[in-house]
């Protein structure tokens, strides 16, 4: 089965085309774009760049994979509009994966080698997904690895201040190991917590190669055969109708 990916819940703009065999994925091309809210200028003509690198046509493709959020209102807007044209179009079916699951899944197999280099080194250990949601907040979910490398989520998706994640780091204890561009940017409030925080770009935001992998987990995702019927997952109101409310109700 031929994935084409799109990932567009945080400033960074992905897309990623590869094969679903049997639960077992692999990844042929991706594209990223970290240019800042470019999601409308840089989305097609990335799938563009993916076909092109691999040969493939979009009439190739058997399904669309999506990342639902919660992240950017704007980025997801451009990202499931885009997959429910394609998919109509193409007469494919839509799976859809949780933003947080994406950035957790892409560190579940390499969850031993963070906690064994931790000071001191955590036993067990637990994933945090936690991506900035601008306005003093941060969107959250907590994960349990699985032996096979994947993840089950604990904690449903959350939109709460950085304080509020760091006292339940503290209340839950634990060995939990922080991904995302809202740990590293509240990482002060966490590394108080004893939590552990990845750092750098390659723990900052979801890729699209990284929900093409957890698009092919067996049975974890909804596949919509009808594409209109995807929502994405917001967790609160726009910004731009929170200002308008709060301009009528000063």
């Amino acid at each position: 089965m031929i994935v084409l990916a799109l990932e567009t819940a945080s400033r960074l703009v992905g897309v990623a085309l590869g094969e679903i065999d049997g639960g077992k994925s692999s990844v042929w091309a991706e594209f990223k774009d970290l240019r800042g809210r470019r999601h409308v200028e840089a989305l097609m003509p990335a799938v563009q760049f993916v076909l092109d690198e691999t040969g493939m046509e979009l009439a190739d493709v058997d399904v669309i994979a999506v990342d639902i959020g919660p992240g950017l209102f704007a980025g997801l807007r451009v990202g499931i509009s885009t997959a429910k044209a394609l998919a109509m179009a193409l007469g494919v079916p839509v799976v859809t994966v949780p933003s947080l699951d994406v950035l957790a899944g892409s560190l579940a197999s390499e969850l031993p080698v963070h906690l064994a280099g931790a000071s001191p080194p955590l036993a067990g250990g637990s994933i945090v997904a936690v991506l900035d949601a601008k306005r003093g907040e941060v969107f959250w979910s907590c994960y349990r690895p699985r032996e096979d490398s994947g993840i089950e989520r604990v904690v449903d998706h959350r939109a709460t201040p950085p304080e509020v994640l760091a006292d339940w780091l503290v209340a839950t204890e634990g060995g939990h190991i922080l991904i995302g561009d809202g740990a590293q940017v509240y990482a002060s409030h966490f590394d108080v917590a004893g939590a552990v925080v990845c750092r750098g770009d390659d723990h900052a935001w979801p890729t699209a190669s990284a929900l093409l992998h957890m698009a092919g987990v067996e049975g974890a995702y909804p596949l919509h055969d009808r594409p209109n019927t995807v929502e994405p997952i917001y967790l609160r109101h726009a910004e731009a109708r929170i200002n308008w409310e709060q301009r009528q109700h000063p």
